[in-house]
């Protein structure tokens, strides 16, 4: 079986375990559970605990991203390890997770990535020591699943407001000890603020994820 019909029918499994989750709940210990009246049940978190850096536009590409990945070379990995887990949960003991690695690194290498993403994926794994077919990989992973919301609204000044929900929780590991998913938990240490900047003037600004290029839309 070729590469490119092994993903497909990667996709083909997300698809269908999606689909069968959406007919009913899970059993237990996954079962919905109402909880109210719990001390401490939500505890907001301070926006300006998330860190704050800066995307020169005007650089190269290559040397964008490389503060970021080197501040967080240590807490990437684990983001892909929930993938490398999901996998594993949908399709066992067959090496998928190694061929859709082999089949990223082709399509980056063979120039499937345009420039300058394909510069700066390069730079964020030079700088992390994470694979690049993996940093490649992660960003677009996030496109498998279609759960989330996006919306682009404009204010009354004319200043332009992108939202998204990251919708996590189809298909991804469920730590029953601590009631969240394993994704999420990752993504809270890999979680940023960015400003971009070109000509020395602020362009925009958003919240994403260390490893990741750009804002995710």
């Amino acid at each position: 079986m070729g590469r490119p019909l092994l993903v497909f029918v990667f996709v083909a499994l997300l698809a269908a375990v999606a689909a069968k989750k959406a007919v009913k709940p899970p059993p237990a210990p996954y079962a919905p559970e109402c909880r109210i009246d719990e001390p401490d049940l939500f505890k907001e978190a301070d926006p300006s605990q998330v860190p704050w850096f800066t995307i020169d536009l005007d650089a190269p590409a290559k040397t964008r991203y490389a503060q970021i990945a080197r501040v967080y070379k240590d807490q990437i990995p684990p983001v892909l390890d929930v993938l490398r887990q999901m996998v594993a949960m949908i399709v066992g003991d067959l090496p998928l997770f190694e061929v859709l690695e082999s089949f990223f690194r082709d399509a980056f290498e063979g120039g499937r990535y345009p420039q300058p993403y394909r510069d700066e994926i390069q730079g964020i794994a030079d700088a992390s020591g994470v694979p690049v077919e993996q940093i490649a990989m992660m960003n677009v992973f996030y496109e498998l699943s279609r759960y989330c919301t996006s919306i682009v609204a404009e204010d009354a000044t004319g200043g332009m407001w992108h939202g998204r929900n990251l919708d996590f929780g189809q298909l991804f590991i469920w730590d029953v000890k601590d009631q969240s998913w394993g994704l999420t938990e990752a993504l809270k240490k890999v979680t940023i603020n960015l400003n971009f900047i070109k000509n020395g003037k602020l362009m925009y600004k958003g919240t994403t994820f260390a490893g990741h290029t750009g804002i995710i839309t």
